[in-house]
């Protein structure tokens, strides 16, 4: 329909408005992306990945805790162009805003031919523009961050899984995998889609499992071929198999620590009262809730040193993070599932933008919550395998913040499967109820 194609090219040019006026003008760039920043000037200047110890704003941590995907896409512009972090971020900008077409086409592939009318058309245009003008989304286009970048790896990689499922085509199977692979290499807990994937792939035809091995074996080597390169560096440059990066022993040790409630803030809380000498000295840098001070990460590393001076103190806190998740587990049961409740809820329901705290865009976020969860049951019933799938992907993002840190950061990845969801489970179920009148009314 033409209609529908100006519609969605205006939604579009909306999206790339409103995210390259982030971009071109943004603030004060919060810790992370300050580090990520650091990196890619560095990947630039001496095609090192590291950080400056010179530098007063450097990260107590090491390099190796950051997933090296973005850094090297900011580099790569930089490599051209100068160190111009503006133009970094109009870049990521302009691939955040193809998570709003892609979003349009997933849900109108959800809500299929099976509804009468130009449903489907409705259906991706709501999703897009829902997600066209969300602050959250908008707003992150102005940080140099991995939520944009990794939001759109992540909806791609999903429409290319399903239109590879649909006949077995490898190519398809194989461009899922660069996807994915891209986007663990933005984001390193997505590794585990590199598994999930090719077994979804079986799943779809288990009575045809020669035939379904050749996709899931595409998905695998081309998430291989993206990030085995950058796996290889890391045995050289760390003397051990890190196919990523470090990192997730600390967040494994804040997220499984019940006195805290798995809360970073209450963490760093607890730490300072248990050693008020480095609480003395960290203050001396500035607040200690500032989050460019590094409080709760000089704290942890003294936590890893005192357990063992001479390790990783990433492996260190690893180490500990498992022995109070199987504490938990086997001695607090109970606390424990309140805890990964607890964490689950404020995952999908914290705002992730000070925007995002105003009435009528609370009101929209839990209204995308629930409607993506009434879209899963609808399909569930109508197209169980797209079901299954954006189940599967949703259901890990949720365990990696119940399990982990609880920041509603990691759902803005999810927000444009989100979108889709809820835009095909509200059309789906309005074409339904419209059907059950219709014959009602029919004499």
């Amino acid at each position: 329909m033409r209609t529908t194609r100006v519609a969605l090219a205006a939604i579009c040019v909306l999206a790339l408005v409103l995210r390259i006026a982030e971009a071109a003008d943004s603030g004060e760039q919060p810790p992370d992306a300050t580090a990520y920043a650091q990196l890619a000037e560095n990947l630039s200047e001496d095609g090192e990945y590291g950080f400056d110890p010179a530098d007063p704003t450097t990260p107590p941590q090491p390099a190796s805790t950051y997933s090296p995907g973005l850094p090297l896409l900011v580099a790569a512009v930089y490599t051209p162009a100068g160190e111009d972090e503006t133009l970094a971020r109009i870049v990521l900008a302009l691939i955040g805003a193809l998570a709003v077409p892609l979003a349009y086409l997933l849900a109108r592939r959800l809500v299929g031919d099976g509804v009468a009318g130009p449903a489907g058309e409705y259906a991706g245009l709501a999703a897009a523009l829902v997600l066209a003008v969300l602050p959250a989304m908008t707003e992150y286009a102005g940080l140099l961050m991995t939520e944009p970048l990794s939001a759109t790896l992540l909806i791609g990689a999903v429409l290319a899984f399903l239109r590879a499922s649909d006949d077995n085509d490898w190519r398809w199977a194989g461009a899922t995998g660069l996807l994915a692979g891209a986007l663990t290499l933005v984001r390193a807990e997505f590794i585990v889609l590199l598994l999930l994937l090719p077994l979804l792939a079986l799943v779809r035809r288990p009575h045809e499992l020669r035939a379904a091995a050749v996709p899931a074996a595409a998905i695998a080597l081309g998430a291989v071929l993206v990030i085995a390169p950058w796996t290889i560096r890391n045995a050289s440059a760390l003397d051990r198999f890190v196919p990523v990066s470090t990192g997730g022993g600390k967040t494994l040790y804040i997220g499984t620590n019940l006195e805290a409630d798995g809360d970073a803030v209450k963490l760093r809380a607890d730490l300072l009262a248990e050693y008020p000498q480095l609480a003395t000295r960290l203050e001396r840098r500035g607040p200690v809730d500032d989050p460019a001070n590094y409080a709760l990460e000089r704290l942890l590393n003294h936590v890893a040193s005192e357990e063992d001076p001479n390790a990783n103190p990433d492996e260190v806190l690893g180490r500990l993070g498992r022995e109070q998740l199987g504490d938990a587990i086997t001695d607090q049961p109970g606390e424990f599932i309140g805890l990964l409740w607890g964490k689950t809820y404020d995952t999908w329901t914290q705002p992730a933008r000070e925007t995002m705290d105003l009435l009528p865009w609370r009101i929209l976020q839990f209204a995308l919550i629930f409607g993506a969860l009434a879209g899963l049951v609808i399909l569930a019933i109508r197209r169980r395998f797209e079901a299954l799938v954006l189940g599967v992907v949703l259901l890990f993002i949720t365990a990696v913040g119940a399990l982990l840190i609880a920041s509603p950061r990691r759902a803005l990845t999810a927000m444009p499967l989100v979108c889709a969801l809820a835009a095909a489970g509200f059309t789906l179920a309005c074409a339904s109820a419209r059907q059950k009148w219709l014959r009602g009314q029919t004499p």
